[in-house]
């Protein structure tokens, strides 16, 4: 299993674990793991499946939302 993602052809990456433990910061989310998607020459993309907690719901835009202060120094 691929563990670190290419984030663009400027060198810089980042750990699945990484970015696992940001979006499980969300308040909603009991459990997340992130996989790395290939988007075109030398460039990848993060793909994270999350577990919902019972009872609680969240929308990819609300999880965007939270995660965008979090992930800007990652640049994805």
């Amino acid at each position: 299993l691929k563990r670190m993602i290419n984030i663009g052809g400027t060198g810089k990456k980042a750990w699945c674990s990484q970015i696992e433990n940001l979006v499980a910061e969300h308040p909603d989310v009991a459990e997340c793991v992130v996989i790395a998607v290939n988007k075109g020459t030398e460039r990848e993309a993060a793909k994270a499946f999350v577990r919902v907690r019972d009872g609680k719901t969240v929308d990819e835009a609300a999880l965007r939302e939270f995660l965008e202060t979090r992930l800007s120094h990652l640049e994805i």
